[in-house]
């Protein structure tokens, strides 16, 4: 959850903070909820949210089959260096966003 925190303020959206989270029971609750939160690029988010996901779960994957565990902090700025390589790519709603 730090992660998703200290994005929260990196982005200054509060609706990521964890403690803005609304409970749910599936994981499609929780992304729904979330990707309907009233801010300024909705779609910036949904890239945002997307891309965290796919990393923690990459970083899940190198933990269960590499043993290879991160730090939170290598975590966060692998998720921060590929928020700007989709940005140079052309993810202007992200970059709206960041």
């Amino acid at each position: 959850m730090h992660i998703w925190d200290e994005l929260s303020r990196c982005t200054s959206v509060a609706e990521i903070h964890h403690t803005a989270w609304q409970p749910s029971t599936s994981v499609h609750l929780w992304w729904s909820g979330l990707a309907a939160a009233p801010v300024r690029d909705r779609r910036g988010l949904r890239s945002l949210i997307i891309l965290v996901a796919w990393t923690i779960w990459c970083e899940r994957n190198l933990r269960i089959f590499d043993r290879n565990v991160a730090t939170e902090s290598q975590v966060l700025a692998k998720i921060k260096d590929k928020a700007g390589l989709w940005i140079l790519g052309g993810a202007k709603h992200l970059a709206n966003l960041w």
